[in-house]
């Protein structure tokens, strides 16, 4: 986020990072009656309001403390040298444009459309991992939970073939297993893709996710129900820092970034990150009352009511 600021020269800055702001309060370019504002939006405050520079204000408070206390200690007291260090003014670059941000909400509009944006990407993320899972499935069930036969006798083979003939062809279910099933539980005996079987030796139940005529993979339905747990862990893991990091960091998602929207306080401050955080947590409890309640709130929600945050369009006008 940048900011616009007055020195004590009276000139007005270019945008400058909260780094650079810093630097010019330890500087003594700037202190805390100095004029400052978001440079997106249209709203003046004293720095020594802003929470975020009071560090750099108390430290070049200090620094001129100990600066203070040297001049008086090497001072003559029949002759003292002052003098004064000033800095050249930053040089304020002007256009035909300047950004400014509308005093109202952005509207509802635009912001399911940002949310839709953000959440189709997120979408991309749960398919990467649900593809992942189907990977995971079956390859465990091709390299371990599948049982391997035993070969039989050319005689008993072709009894089995001849009794195979007549396979059902619904799908079937083995809920009484004696043991776990073997790749020769397959598309002639009726087993399909999704078929169950239940060892009650174990207890453990199988799934078939493969059947050919030759072959069958299953696979435990435990190991499954493991994998889609670890799998929704990450993808919330994931949504959770992809909107507490856009819009602590940013103050917008890639989404918001999109249509041109972008957080902020209620006042027009910079909404830090423990506030997003929450905002981000509350906003996945109460994210359905921004269209119950869009036309009584001026298009804020529950979670932005709490959260004391609102939603801004950024839009261009001549200066």
């Amino acid at each position: 986020m940048q900011f616009i600021v007055v020195d004590h020269e009276g000139n007005r800055s270019a945008p400058l990072s909260r780094k650079e702001v810093e630097q010019w309060i330890i500087e003594g370019r700037l202190d805390a009656t100095s004029d400052i504002r978001n440079a997106m939006i249209d709203k003046w405050n004293k720095l020594g309001s802003l929470k975020q520079f009071e560090d750099a204000l108390a430290q070049a408070e200090a620094v001129r403390g100990e600066q203070e206390s040297s001049r008086k200690k090497s001072a003559s007291p029949a002759k003292e040298k002052i003098k004064r260090h000033t800095t050249p003014a930053a040089d304020v670059s002007e256009t035909t444009f300047r950004n400014k941000v509308e005093a109202v909400p952005g509207g509802l509009v635009l912001r399911l459309l940002a949310g839709l944006f953000d959440w189709l990407l997120m979408a991309l993320v749960a398919a990467l991992l649900l593809g992942g899972v189907a990977f995971a499935v079956y390859l465990k069930g091709i390299t371990t939970d599948t049982v391997k036969a035993e070969p039989v006798e050319q005689e008993q083979t072709e009894t089995v073939a001849e009794a195979e003939v007549d396979a059902p062809a619904e799908p079937v279910d083995m809920l009484s297993g004696a043991a776990p099933p073997t790749d020769q539980d397959n598309l002639k005996r009726g087993y399909r893709f999704g078929s169950l079987w239940v060892d009650v030796s174990s207890d453990a139940k199988y799934s078939c996710i493969r059947a050919t005529d030759e072959t069958a993979v299953w696979v435990r339905v435990d190991f499954v129900k493991m994998l889609l747990a670890v799998a929704w862990a990450m993808f919330s893991l994931v949504a959770i820092l992809y909107f507490a990091i856009g819009y602590g960091v940013f103050a917008q998602t890639f989404g918001m970034w999109y249509w041109g929207v972008f957080i902020a306080k209620k006042d027009g401050g910079e909404a830090l990150p423990f506030r997003c955080f929450l905002y981000t947590m509350l906003m996945f409890c109460l994210g359905w009352s921004i269209i119950v309640l869009a036309l009584f709130t001026r298009g804020r929600g529950l979670h932005d009511l709490f959260a004391g945050v609102s939603i801004y369009k950024i839009s261009g006008q001549r200066a």
